[in-house]
């Protein structure tokens, strides 16, 4: 196979075997060595046909070689013996029940070029199950076959949640209106919007990733809610004056906040678009070119059609649903008491907001997939997992300080992530020439001596009665022990320190650990060393979420206050809007506490989105506030159109909570939260609150 470098289906046992007590310590060896050849000398004694007993029988000189050659592997300033135990055990790799057997498929390229890592898996996939008697069966594990399966269940979501949310969509949008004419004008503009901003996106961006995969569910949520508005400004001027002059003035008075709040969101997402991030960039930036399109186009479309529907006399007066007229009546009466419910509430979400979690792990953000299950079963036929950190140093000293350093930290527990580590001084031992003139001692000793030398330890010892091995040098090593620290330069060997992990690195806390305790590490230098690996990927995600999750907030923030004070000229109602989105993101947080819905890598996103969603109800409803004469009716009105655009986001991303996959799963989880958040804040909270204010100005003025 092309792609293959190797494939490993046993230990190297043999190797270690026959030159297993070279990586004893000295020391070691000196001791066995004196207690094997007193043992030599008592047997002699024993056997001589001269030698008389006179007093007590004086007894066998223990030698206890297991317990000498273990005190001598744990004794301080020792290497790390766990790759030794490693080697020394049964050379097939089973488990212990001998059910299953693991291959291990080494690929000879990159692990971060994904479309070899597919072709390989695929090649694989297809030659295993050939090769295989009847009645046995394959499965794959290991990193490439994690991401195949994540990015495969991805996929089969996307299409039909994809449908799904258009569908929901659909429907409320029929059971919202009751009439064809309003979803055909609704839908048509976002359609081809979406279309058009999905093709500009292409330019830009070959592939989808989790995150930018189903932003057609999210746009087609957000961008009807534009449409919506315009449609119920329309219906409400259209039972009092003619076509034309209703569509004069919907796009009179309501054109303008539609576009404002739809800026608001493009710069939102914008800001996504510049931030460091991949994920975060790639997905502002699909989402605000799909905005941007969909904007134009109902700004441009919505007119033409509402005329051709007049035209064909197919437009029948919607019978739009939601809170009466009653409600908001109650309200404008007693606004005072609905502020302090709202703050109240507010501040009893508030204060759970500081318990909302985070989710680390990849693993239960991908689902219990056959190569995680596959993974468990390898951790317990090699003794650790597979996944590794790669310290590589300056020079040879360096690596020997970072590793001494690590060794010690690791024998006094300070490193329970660590299982091994593995370098060229670790595999190719010193006073190699000293221990061999002590193991040609020991070899003619141990043919005068029987020993129980444990089940560990006997095949090395029965190998050194058998030859005296030879001193050895790194080229000497098997294949697979040279291959994990063995680069193109000469001495890329002397540079590298390979640590093997005991907990699996797909769960970031373990990752972070890790890479703390290794970052902790100096010499007189300082750091003289870069610690690589996939498996530091999730470090890297988690530290580039920290560091741009607040950043970009900020200038999502930002932008939404320029843009705002821009398109409202006054201080007072950007203040408010901008207020209203904090607040929404507060009281989301407590919520997310309370029901025990976690943030993860895919969800984050949502936080700038949910400030968004709770801006645009905020410019509709205090944009009515500016005319000098505002009614009940009118604030109904809004508020109705704001509740219907929410719910008709709510039901696209709702569909994303029925998929398969848990991180998209939790996109949806996270997004109707912060819909319903906004929702209470645009249906309830603001125009309770500008009611309230409202009353006040028209108090001091007739005093």
């Amino acid at each position: 196979e092309p792609l293959v470098e190797d494939v490993v289906w046993q230990r190297p046992v043999s190797f270690f075997e026959s030159r297993g007590l070279y990586y004893v310590p000295l020391d070691g060896l000196e001791q066995l060595a004196q207690r094997v050849r007193a043992r030599k000398r008592w047997t002699f004694k024993q056997r001589n046909p001269l030698f008389v007993q006179l007093g007590p029988a004086t007894p066998a000189p223990e030698v206890d070689a297991p317990a000498i050659l273990r005190a001598s592997l744990e004794a301080p300033g020792a290497p790390d013996d766990s790759w030794l135990e490693d080697g020394l055990q049964r050379p097939h790799l089973f488990d212990p029940s001998g059910e299953h057997l693991a291959l291990l498929v080494q690929p000879n390229f990159n692990g971060s070029e994904l479309g070899r890592q597919q072709a390989l898996l695929d090649r694989v996939r297809q030659r295993v199950p050939q090769a295989l008697a009847p009645g046995v069966r394959a499965r794959f594990g290991g990193g490439i076959a994690k991401t195949s399966a994540q990015q495969a269940r991805i996929e089969a979501d996307m299409g039909w949640v994809t449908l799904l949310g258009l569908v929901c969509v659909c429907a409320y949008l029929l059971w919202h209106f009751r009439t064809l004419s309003c979803l055909a004008v609704l839908m048509l503009p976002l359609v081809c919007g979406m279309s058009w901003g999905m093709g500009l996106a292409s330019l830009f961006f070959d592939t989808l990733s989790i995150l930018t995969a189903f932003v057609v569910v999210m746009l087609a949520g957000l961008g009807i809610d534009h449409g919506i508005h315009l449609l119920e400004r329309y219906a409400q001027q259209r039972a009092h004056m003619p076509c034309e002059e209703a569509i004069a003035h919907t796009f009179g008075h309501s054109g303008a906040p539609v576009a404002l709040a739809a800026w608001t969101t493009v710069l939102g997402f914008g800001a996504l678009g510049v931030s460091g991030f991949r994920a975060f960039h790639e997905f502002g930036v699909i989402a605000a070119l799909g905005m941007t399109t969909i904007t134009v186009v109902n700004l441009l479309w919505v007119p033409a059609l509402l005329r051709i529907v007049e035209g064909r006399g197919w437009w029948r007066a919607p019978k739009a649903r939601g809170p009466g007229l009653g409600v908001y009546a109650h309200m404008a009466r007693r606004p005072g008491w609905w502020v302090a419910g709202s703050l109240l509430c507010l501040v009893a979400l508030g204060s759970q907001s500081p318990r909302v979690g985070f989710e680390y792990s990849w693993r239960a953000l991908g689902g219990e997939l056959e190569p995680f299950v596959v993974d468990d079963v390898l951790r317990t036929i090699l003794g650790r997992g597979q996944s590794r950190v790669v310290v590589f140093a300056q020079d040879a000293q360096a690596r020997a300080s970072v590793q001494q350093t690590l060794q010690q930290a690791k024998r006094a527990g300070e490193l329970p992530g660590v299982h091994s580590m593995v370098s060229a001084r670790t595999l190719v031992p010193p006073d190699q020439q000293a221990k061999r003139a002590l193991l040609t001692q020991l070899h003619d000793d141990l043919r005068h001596v029987d020993l129980d030398a444990g089940a560990q330890w006997s095949g090395v010892l029965r190998a050194l009665k058998a030859r005296v091995p030879e001193p050895f040098g790194f080229e000497d090593l098997p294949a697979r022990l040279r291959r994990d620290i063995q680069g193109t330069r000469p001495d890329t060997h002397e540079r590298v320190l390979v640590l093997w992990a005991s907990q699996d690195l797909n769960d970031a806390r373990h990752a972070m650990a890790l890479a703390r305790q290794v970052d902790g590490v100096t010499d007189d230098r300082g750091r003289a060393y870069e610690v690589l690996g996939l498996e530091m990927i999730p470090v890297d995600v988690v530290r580039t979420v920290q560091r741009e999750a607040p950043r970009t907030l900020g200038w999502v923030l930002a932008a939404l206050l320029v843009c705002l004070g821009v398109g409202t000229r006054r201080v007072g109602h950007t203040l408010l809007c901008i207020g209203g989105a904090c607040a929404t993101l507060v009281a989301g947080a407590g919520v997310l506490a309370l029901t025990g819905i976690t943030l993860n890598f895919f969800n984050m996103v949502l936080v700038a989105v949910t400030a968004g969603m709770a801006v645009d109800g905020a410019i509709h409803l205090v944009w009515i506030f500016r005319a000098p004469q505002v009614t009940v009716e009118h604030v109904a009105s809004v508020s109705r159109a704001n509740i219907a655009a929410l719910l008709t986001t709510g039901v696209g991303f709702g569909a994303l909570v029925c998929a398969s996959h848990p991180g998209v799963r939790s996109i949806g989880a996270v997004a109707l939260v912060g819909l319903g958040c906004s929702l209470v804040l645009d249906a309830v909270v603001l125009p309770a609150l500008l009611l309230l204010f409202r009353q006040r100005l028209s108090s001091s003025r007739s005093v």
